[in-house]
Protein backbone atom coordinates (compact mmCIF):
# COMPACT_ATOMS: atom_id res chain seq x y z
CA UNK A 1 0.00 0.00 0.00
CA UNK A 2 2.97 2.29 0.74
CA UNK A 3 4.38 2.30 -2.87
CA UNK A 4 0.95 3.68 -4.14
CA UNK A 5 0.65 7.00 -2.05
CA UNK A 6 2.53 9.04 -4.54
CA UNK A 7 -0.28 7.98 -6.67
CA UNK A 8 -3.10 8.73 -4.66
CA UNK A 9 -1.92 11.87 -3.95
CA UNK A 10 -1.09 12.71 -7.56
CA UNK A 11 -4.77 11.84 -8.50
CA UNK A 12 -5.99 13.86 -4.67
CA UNK A 13 -4.00 17.18 -6.61
CA UNK A 14 -5.87 16.66 -9.73
CA UNK A 15 -8.83 16.40 -8.55
CA UNK A 16 -8.66 19.45 -6.34
CA UNK A 17 -7.07 21.83 -8.99
CA UNK A 18 -9.91 21.04 -11.52
CA UNK A 19 -12.45 21.15 -8.88
CA UNK A 20 -10.86 24.55 -8.48
CA UNK A 21 -10.84 25.53 -11.58
CA UNK A 22 -14.03 24.57 -12.47
CA UNK A 23 -15.59 26.48 -8.99
CA UNK A 24 -13.42 29.76 -10.18
CA UNK A 25 -15.09 29.16 -14.51
CA UNK A 26 -18.53 29.33 -12.84
CA UNK A 27 -17.91 31.77 -10.59
CA UNK A 28 -16.69 34.23 -13.09
CA UNK A 29 -19.35 32.84 -15.36
CA UNK A 30 -22.57 34.08 -13.24
CA UNK A 31 -20.88 37.57 -12.99
CA UNK A 32 -22.17 37.80 -16.24
CA UNK A 33 -25.23 40.19 -16.47
CA UNK A 34 -27.86 40.84 -18.86
CA UNK A 35 -29.87 43.60 -19.73
CA UNK A 36 -32.42 44.17 -23.08
CA UNK A 37 -32.21 47.63 -24.03
CA UNK A 38 -34.99 48.94 -26.11
CA UNK A 39 -33.97 50.89 -30.01
CA UNK A 40 -37.76 51.49 -30.44
CA UNK A 41 -41.58 50.31 -29.45
CA UNK A 42 -43.25 49.00 -26.78
CA UNK A 43 -41.82 46.97 -24.43
CA UNK A 44 -44.94 45.61 -22.96
CA UNK A 45 -44.50 43.42 -25.82
CA UNK A 46 -41.98 41.28 -23.66
CA UNK A 47 -43.84 41.04 -20.68
CA UNK A 48 -44.41 37.13 -21.07
CA UNK A 49 -41.18 36.35 -22.73
CA UNK A 50 -38.68 33.81 -21.28
CA UNK A 51 -35.61 33.07 -22.87
CA UNK A 52 -33.52 30.36 -22.64
CA UNK A 53 -29.63 29.25 -22.87
CA UNK A 54 -26.09 28.92 -21.41
CA UNK A 55 -22.86 30.78 -20.96
CA UNK A 56 -20.12 29.07 -21.61
CA UNK A 57 -16.28 30.52 -21.27
CA UNK A 58 -14.12 30.37 -24.41
CA UNK A 59 -11.23 27.46 -24.25
CA UNK A 60 -12.53 25.70 -20.88
CA UNK A 61 -15.65 23.51 -21.99
CA UNK A 62 -17.37 24.59 -19.24
CA UNK A 63 -20.95 25.83 -19.46
CA UNK A 64 -23.90 27.26 -16.93
CA UNK A 65 -27.26 27.31 -18.04
CA UNK A 66 -29.76 30.18 -17.35
CA UNK A 67 -33.42 31.31 -18.03
CA UNK A 68 -33.83 35.74 -18.88
CA UNK A 69 -37.17 37.23 -18.24
CA UNK A 70 -37.64 40.56 -16.81
CA UNK A 71 -34.84 41.92 -17.21
CA UNK A 72 -33.49 38.95 -14.58
CA UNK A 73 -30.84 36.38 -15.08
CA UNK A 74 -31.07 32.88 -13.48
CA UNK A 75 -28.55 30.37 -13.43
CA UNK A 76 -29.62 26.73 -13.01
CA UNK A 77 -27.35 25.52 -11.12
CA UNK A 78 -28.06 28.69 -8.17
CA UNK A 79 -31.65 27.13 -7.10
CA UNK A 80 -33.47 24.42 -5.29
CA UNK A 81 -34.96 21.11 -7.12
CA UNK A 82 -37.72 22.82 -7.08
CA UNK A 83 -36.93 26.16 -8.34
CA UNK A 84 -34.82 24.97 -10.65
CA UNK A 85 -38.30 23.35 -12.00
CA UNK A 86 -39.84 26.82 -12.04
CA UNK A 87 -36.81 28.40 -13.71
CA UNK A 88 -36.65 25.98 -16.73
CA UNK A 89 -40.01 24.71 -16.98
CA UNK A 90 -42.38 26.28 -19.17
CA UNK A 91 -45.63 28.53 -17.21
CA UNK A 92 -48.08 25.60 -18.99
CA UNK A 93 -45.92 23.00 -16.65
CA UNK A 94 -45.72 25.03 -13.72
CA UNK A 95 -49.79 25.15 -13.86
CA UNK A 96 -49.88 21.45 -14.47
CA UNK A 97 -47.77 21.46 -11.03
CA UNK A 98 -49.77 22.80 -9.10
CA UNK A 99 -53.16 21.56 -10.10
CA UNK A 100 -51.85 17.93 -10.67
CA UNK A 101 -48.96 17.68 -8.11
CA UNK A 102 -49.22 14.02 -7.35
CA UNK A 103 -50.20 12.92 -10.99
CA UNK A 104 -46.65 14.81 -12.13
CA UNK A 105 -44.35 13.48 -9.36
CA UNK A 106 -41.92 11.43 -11.02
CA UNK A 107 -43.27 12.11 -14.98
CA UNK A 108 -41.00 15.43 -15.30
CA UNK A 109 -37.47 16.55 -14.46
CA UNK A 110 -36.15 19.39 -13.57
CA UNK A 111 -35.30 20.86 -16.95
CA UNK A 112 -38.28 19.65 -18.94
CA UNK A 113 -38.67 21.84 -22.02
CA UNK A 114 -42.13 21.41 -23.13
CA UNK A 115 -44.80 19.28 -22.99
CA UNK A 116 -44.61 16.94 -25.28
CA UNK A 117 -45.72 13.71 -23.54
CA UNK A 118 -48.44 15.18 -22.31
CA UNK A 119 -52.31 15.59 -23.12
CA UNK A 120 -54.88 17.92 -21.45
CA UNK A 121 -58.56 18.55 -22.24
CA UNK A 122 -61.33 19.94 -19.35
CA UNK A 123 -61.78 16.11 -18.45
CA UNK A 124 -58.23 14.15 -18.33
CA UNK A 125 -54.44 14.82 -18.49
CA UNK A 126 -53.02 12.05 -20.16
CA UNK A 127 -49.13 11.37 -20.25
CA UNK A 128 -47.47 8.66 -22.37
CA UNK A 129 -43.15 7.53 -22.59
CA UNK A 130 -41.58 5.05 -23.70
CA UNK A 131 -39.80 3.14 -21.23
CA UNK A 132 -36.79 0.08 -21.75
CA UNK A 133 -34.11 -1.65 -19.98
CA UNK A 134 -30.74 -0.49 -19.81
CA UNK A 135 -27.22 -2.66 -19.65
CA UNK A 136 -25.26 -1.01 -17.06
CA UNK A 137 -22.09 -2.03 -19.04
CA UNK A 138 -22.69 -1.66 -22.97
CA UNK A 139 -25.96 1.01 -21.88
CA UNK A 140 -27.88 -0.67 -24.57
CA UNK A 141 -31.34 -0.71 -24.38
CA UNK A 142 -34.20 -3.33 -24.60
CA UNK A 143 -37.68 -4.22 -23.91
CA UNK A 144 -39.89 -1.19 -24.56
CA UNK A 145 -42.76 -0.97 -23.20
CA UNK A 146 -45.58 2.17 -23.76
CA UNK A 147 -46.04 3.96 -19.86
CA UNK A 148 -49.80 5.32 -20.26
CA UNK A 149 -51.18 7.34 -17.37
CA UNK A 150 -54.88 8.95 -17.20
CA UNK A 151 -55.80 11.14 -14.61
CA UNK A 152 -59.64 12.00 -14.38
CA UNK A 153 -60.14 15.24 -13.35
CA UNK A 154 -63.67 15.10 -11.85
CA UNK A 155 -62.51 12.45 -9.45
CA UNK A 156 -58.35 12.99 -8.96
CA UNK A 157 -57.93 9.54 -9.71
CA UNK A 158 -55.41 7.84 -12.01
CA UNK A 159 -55.29 4.67 -13.86
CA UNK A 160 -51.92 3.67 -15.47
CA UNK A 161 -51.01 0.47 -18.03
CA UNK A 162 -47.80 -0.65 -19.76
CA UNK A 163 -47.83 -2.64 -23.22
CA UNK A 164 -44.91 -3.45 -24.89
CA UNK A 165 -43.58 -1.75 -28.01
CA UNK A 166 -44.27 -3.93 -30.93
CA UNK A 167 -41.56 -4.80 -34.16
CA UNK A 168 -38.98 -3.41 -31.50
CA UNK A 169 -35.69 -5.46 -32.90
CA UNK A 170 -32.81 -3.50 -34.03
CA UNK A 171 -33.97 -0.52 -32.03
CA UNK A 172 -31.21 1.82 -30.50
CA UNK A 173 -33.80 4.65 -29.42
CA UNK A 174 -37.27 5.44 -29.11
CA UNK A 175 -38.84 8.23 -27.35
CA UNK A 176 -42.66 9.86 -27.76
CA UNK A 177 -42.45 13.20 -29.56
CA UNK A 178 -46.64 13.97 -29.58
CA UNK A 179 -49.28 12.63 -27.67
CA UNK A 180 -53.25 13.67 -28.82
CA UNK A 181 -56.75 12.43 -28.52
CA UNK A 182 -58.41 11.64 -31.91
CA UNK A 183 -61.68 10.64 -31.86
CA UNK A 184 -61.71 9.13 -28.73
CA UNK A 185 -58.47 7.29 -29.65
CA UNK A 186 -54.82 7.93 -28.19
CA UNK A 187 -52.48 8.74 -30.50
CA UNK A 188 -49.04 8.77 -29.55
CA UNK A 189 -46.01 9.30 -31.88
CA UNK A 190 -42.87 8.49 -31.35
CA UNK A 191 -39.19 8.66 -33.01
CA UNK A 192 -37.61 5.30 -33.84
CA UNK A 193 -33.95 5.12 -34.12
CA UNK A 194 -32.18 1.95 -35.39
CA UNK A 195 -29.46 0.00 -34.58
CA UNK A 196 -25.80 1.74 -35.60
CA UNK A 197 -25.59 -1.28 -37.81
CA UNK A 198 -28.35 0.01 -39.71
CA UNK A 199 -26.06 2.98 -41.46
CA UNK A 200 -27.35 4.85 -44.44
CA UNK A 201 -25.85 5.10 -47.56
CA UNK A 202 -25.92 6.31 -51.27
CA UNK A 203 -26.64 2.47 -52.03
CA UNK A 204 -28.78 1.26 -49.54
CA UNK A 205 -31.01 4.69 -50.22
CA UNK A 206 -31.74 4.46 -53.58
CA UNK A 207 -32.46 0.49 -53.53
CA UNK A 208 -34.20 0.03 -50.06
CA UNK A 209 -34.52 3.75 -48.94
CA UNK A 210 -33.04 2.84 -45.43
CA UNK A 211 -33.13 5.34 -42.90
CA UNK A 212 -31.97 5.03 -39.56
CA UNK A 213 -34.69 7.45 -37.86
CA UNK A 214 -38.37 6.82 -38.34
CA UNK A 215 -41.51 7.91 -36.80
CA UNK A 216 -44.30 5.41 -35.84
CA UNK A 217 -47.79 6.08 -35.26
CA UNK A 218 -49.56 4.35 -32.45
CA UNK A 219 -53.43 4.24 -31.49
CA UNK A 220 -54.84 2.87 -28.08
CA UNK A 221 -58.06 2.66 -26.65
CA UNK A 222 -57.34 3.55 -23.49
CA UNK A 223 -60.66 2.08 -21.53
CA UNK A 224 -59.63 -1.13 -22.56
CA UNK A 225 -56.12 -0.47 -22.46
CA UNK A 226 -55.04 -1.66 -25.80
CA UNK A 227 -53.09 -1.07 -29.02
CA UNK A 228 -55.24 -0.31 -31.58
CA UNK A 229 -52.59 0.13 -34.83
CA UNK A 230 -49.51 0.71 -35.16
CA UNK A 231 -47.75 2.42 -38.56
CA UNK A 232 -44.93 3.84 -39.96
CA UNK A 233 -44.57 7.06 -41.46
CA UNK A 234 -43.59 5.87 -45.07
CA UNK A 235 -42.02 9.42 -46.34
CA UNK A 236 -40.65 8.96 -49.88
CA UNK A 237 -37.07 9.71 -49.21
CA UNK A 238 -36.62 10.54 -53.15
CA UNK A 239 -34.35 13.56 -54.23
CA UNK A 240 -35.57 15.61 -56.82
CA UNK A 241 -31.81 17.75 -56.70
CA UNK A 242 -30.09 17.90 -59.81
CA UNK A 243 -26.56 17.35 -60.38
CA UNK A 244 -25.78 15.86 -57.40
CA UNK A 245 -22.91 13.10 -57.68
CA UNK A 246 -23.80 11.75 -54.21
CA UNK A 247 -25.90 12.48 -51.44
CA UNK A 248 -24.21 11.75 -48.45
CA UNK A 249 -26.96 11.69 -45.67
CA UNK A 250 -30.33 13.01 -44.71
CA UNK A 251 -31.64 14.87 -41.69
CA UNK A 252 -35.36 14.20 -40.32
CA UNK A 253 -36.73 16.36 -37.88
CA UNK A 254 -40.74 17.13 -36.73
CA UNK A 255 -41.20 20.59 -36.83
CA UNK A 256 -42.45 21.75 -33.29
CA UNK A 257 -45.36 23.22 -32.47
CA UNK A 258 -47.62 25.48 -29.93
CA UNK A 259 -49.46 24.15 -27.27
CA UNK A 260 -48.14 20.72 -27.76
CA UNK A 261 -51.01 19.92 -24.62
CA UNK A 262 -53.84 20.52 -26.65
CA UNK A 263 -54.91 18.63 -29.89
CA UNK A 264 -53.44 19.61 -33.33
CA UNK A 265 -54.25 17.59 -36.26
CA UNK A 266 -51.20 17.59 -38.08
CA UNK A 267 -47.64 16.58 -37.89
CA UNK A 268 -45.26 18.60 -40.12
CA UNK A 269 -41.81 16.45 -40.65
CA UNK A 270 -38.85 18.18 -42.68
CA UNK A 271 -36.81 15.71 -44.91
CA UNK A 272 -33.09 17.58 -45.75
CA UNK A 273 -30.63 16.26 -48.08
CA UNK A 274 -26.96 16.74 -48.08
CA UNK A 275 -23.91 16.55 -49.88
CA UNK A 276 -20.37 16.33 -48.43
CA UNK A 277 -17.99 18.59 -49.79
CA UNK A 278 -14.26 18.96 -48.80
CA UNK A 279 -12.94 22.57 -48.72
CA UNK A 280 -9.45 22.19 -47.37
CA UNK A 281 -6.69 19.11 -47.37
CA UNK A 282 -3.78 19.55 -44.96
CA UNK A 283 -0.78 17.59 -45.03
CA UNK A 284 1.66 16.96 -42.29
CA UNK A 285 5.35 16.23 -42.48
CA UNK A 286 5.22 12.25 -42.19
CA UNK A 287 2.81 12.32 -45.62
CA UNK A 288 -0.36 12.28 -43.57
CA UNK A 289 -3.20 14.40 -44.57
CA UNK A 290 -6.30 15.83 -43.03
CA UNK A 291 -9.50 16.93 -44.90
CA UNK A 292 -12.07 19.71 -44.04
CA UNK A 293 -15.84 18.98 -44.85
CA UNK A 294 -18.55 21.17 -45.44
CA UNK A 295 -22.21 20.29 -45.60
CA UNK A 296 -24.19 21.53 -48.30
CA UNK A 297 -28.02 21.54 -48.29
CA UNK A 298 -28.39 20.44 -51.57
CA UNK A 299 -32.61 19.41 -51.25
CA UNK A 300 -35.20 20.28 -48.78
CA UNK A 301 -38.76 18.51 -48.66
CA UNK A 302 -41.72 19.26 -46.43
CA UNK A 303 -44.36 16.41 -45.66
CA UNK A 304 -47.64 17.00 -43.83
CA UNK A 305 -49.29 13.74 -42.06
CA UNK A 306 -53.12 14.09 -41.17
CA UNK A 307 -53.23 12.40 -37.47
CA UNK A 308 -57.12 11.38 -38.02
CA UNK A 309 -56.86 9.76 -41.60
CA UNK A 310 -53.07 8.76 -41.71
CA UNK A 311 -52.71 10.49 -45.14
CA UNK A 312 -49.49 12.37 -45.87
CA UNK A 313 -49.20 15.02 -48.46
CA UNK A 314 -45.74 16.72 -49.95
CA UNK A 315 -45.91 20.29 -49.84
CA UNK A 316 -45.59 22.19 -52.99
CA UNK A 317 -43.17 25.33 -52.30
CA UNK A 318 -40.95 27.03 -53.99
CA UNK A 319 -36.98 25.71 -54.11
CA UNK A 320 -35.78 29.18 -52.95
CA UNK A 321 -37.87 28.97 -49.88
CA UNK A 322 -36.77 25.13 -49.39
CA UNK A 323 -33.21 25.59 -49.38
CA UNK A 324 -33.16 28.78 -47.59
CA UNK A 325 -35.26 27.94 -44.92
CA UNK A 326 -33.21 28.20 -41.30
CA UNK A 327 -35.53 27.96 -38.65
CA UNK A 328 -39.33 26.45 -38.39
CA UNK A 329 -42.56 27.06 -35.65
CA UNK A 330 -46.19 25.59 -36.77
CA UNK A 331 -49.17 27.25 -35.06
CA UNK A 332 -52.26 25.46 -35.80
CA UNK A 333 -52.68 25.19 -39.61
CA UNK A 334 -49.95 27.56 -40.24
CA UNK A 335 -46.62 27.05 -41.03
CA UNK A 336 -43.86 29.55 -40.41
CA UNK A 337 -40.20 29.68 -42.23
CA UNK A 338 -37.58 32.10 -41.65
CA UNK A 339 -35.55 32.63 -44.51
CA UNK A 340 -32.13 33.70 -44.69
CA UNK A 341 -31.72 34.83 -48.76
CA UNK A 342 -28.76 36.30 -49.32
CA UNK A 343 -28.24 39.46 -46.72
CA UNK A 344 -32.07 39.46 -46.21
CA UNK A 345 -33.99 37.51 -43.36
CA UNK A 346 -37.43 37.11 -44.08
CA UNK A 347 -40.46 34.75 -42.69
CA UNK A 348 -42.58 33.33 -45.24
CA UNK A 349 -46.26 32.06 -43.52
CA UNK A 350 -47.65 28.76 -45.42
CA UNK A 351 -50.79 27.45 -44.98
CA UNK A 352 -50.29 23.72 -44.55
CA UNK A 353 -54.59 23.00 -45.04
CA UNK A 354 -54.20 25.00 -48.15
CA UNK A 355 -50.64 24.47 -49.43
CA UNK A 356 -50.50 27.79 -49.82
CA UNK A 357 -48.07 30.54 -48.81
CA UNK A 358 -50.49 33.20 -47.28
CA UNK A 359 -47.48 35.74 -47.37
CA UNK A 360 -43.77 36.81 -46.29
CA UNK A 361 -42.75 38.78 -43.96
CA UNK A 362 -39.28 41.15 -44.17
CA UNK A 363 -37.08 40.98 -40.98
CA UNK A 364 -33.83 42.85 -41.56
CA UNK A 365 -30.79 41.77 -42.26
CA UNK A 366 -29.52 37.91 -42.33
CA UNK A 367 -26.29 38.82 -40.00
CA UNK A 368 -28.22 41.02 -37.38
CA UNK A 369 -30.12 37.11 -36.27
CA UNK A 370 -27.59 34.34 -37.41
CA UNK A 371 -28.83 31.23 -35.68
CA UNK A 372 -32.29 32.84 -34.82
CA UNK A 373 -34.84 31.30 -32.85
CA UNK A 374 -38.57 32.86 -33.30
CA UNK A 375 -41.78 32.00 -31.42
CA UNK A 376 -45.12 33.29 -32.75
CA UNK A 377 -48.13 34.15 -30.47
CA UNK A 378 -51.06 36.15 -30.56
CA UNK A 379 -50.40 37.06 -34.30
CA UNK A 380 -46.72 37.92 -33.33
CA UNK A 381 -43.56 36.99 -34.37
CA UNK A 382 -40.54 37.34 -31.39
CA UNK A 383 -36.99 36.34 -33.05
CA UNK A 384 -34.13 36.38 -31.38
CA UNK A 385 -30.56 36.10 -32.28
CA UNK A 386 -28.56 32.68 -31.76
CA UNK A 387 -25.35 32.98 -30.26
CA UNK A 388 -23.49 36.30 -28.95
CA UNK A 389 -19.98 37.22 -27.50
CA UNK A 390 -19.73 38.86 -23.96
CA UNK A 391 -18.31 41.91 -26.09
CA UNK A 392 -21.15 41.95 -28.87
CA UNK A 393 -24.84 42.36 -28.82
CA UNK A 394 -27.53 40.09 -29.61
CA UNK A 395 -30.74 41.39 -31.93
CA UNK A 396 -34.61 40.80 -30.33
CA UNK A 397 -37.77 41.84 -32.32
CA UNK A 398 -41.07 41.63 -32.19
CA UNK A 399 -43.35 42.23 -35.31
CA UNK A 400 -47.44 42.34 -35.48
CA UNK A 401 -47.94 39.11 -38.53
CA UNK A 402 -51.17 41.31 -39.97
CA UNK A 403 -50.10 44.45 -40.55
CA UNK A 404 -45.95 43.52 -40.99
CA UNK A 405 -45.25 46.59 -38.24
CA UNK A 406 -42.30 46.06 -36.09
CA UNK A 407 -43.61 46.57 -32.34
CA UNK A 408 -40.48 46.46 -30.52
CA UNK A 409 -37.18 46.46 -31.70
CA UNK A 410 -33.62 46.03 -28.92
CA UNK A 411 -30.64 44.62 -28.22
CA UNK A 412 -29.34 41.84 -25.72
CA UNK A 413 -26.22 43.26 -24.38
CA UNK A 414 -23.56 41.72 -21.61
CA UNK A 415 -23.24 44.50 -18.63
CA UNK A 416 -20.58 42.60 -16.66
CA UNK A 417 -18.29 39.67 -17.12
CA UNK A 418 -14.90 40.23 -15.72
CA UNK A 419 -12.82 40.89 -18.57
CA UNK A 420 -12.80 37.48 -20.07
CA UNK A 421 -13.74 35.96 -23.32
CA UNK A 422 -17.52 34.06 -23.24
CA UNK A 423 -19.92 32.58 -25.66
CA UNK A 424 -23.15 32.75 -24.67
CA UNK A 425 -25.81 30.63 -26.45
CA UNK A 426 -29.42 30.89 -26.89
CA UNK A 427 -31.68 28.44 -26.85
CA UNK A 428 -35.30 29.13 -27.50
CA UNK A 429 -37.72 32.24 -26.97
CA UNK A 430 -41.14 31.63 -25.37
CA UNK A 431 -44.27 33.70 -24.92
CA UNK A 432 -46.25 32.45 -22.01
CA UNK A 433 -49.96 34.30 -21.44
Amino acid sequence: MKRYWKITVTLLIIIVTLGIFYSQTTSAIKNIDLRINKISGDETVLEDVKIRGSVEEMGSYIWEDFTFEDNQIDFYSDNSISKRFKATSDKTFERLYKDHKNFLRGKITGKSEDPTMFYEDDKQLIYAEIISDRRILTGDTSNYRFFIDVLDKETNKSNSFKLPVPDQKDTNYMDVVDVQLVNDELVVTALRSGDFSEVWTHENYEENHVLTDTYHVYRFDINKQELLSKEEIDIPFDSSAENIEEIDFINLFMVSKENSLQSNPYHVIAVKFYEENIISVEYGSDGSHSESYENKLVDQQLFVYQLETGELNKLDLPEDILLNATFYKMDHHKLYLSIADGDRLEVAIIDIETNEIEGTVAIGQANEFYGEFIEVADNKLYILSGDMEASSAASIMVLDLITEEILYEGEIEVLKNDEKAFNIHFGSIKVYK
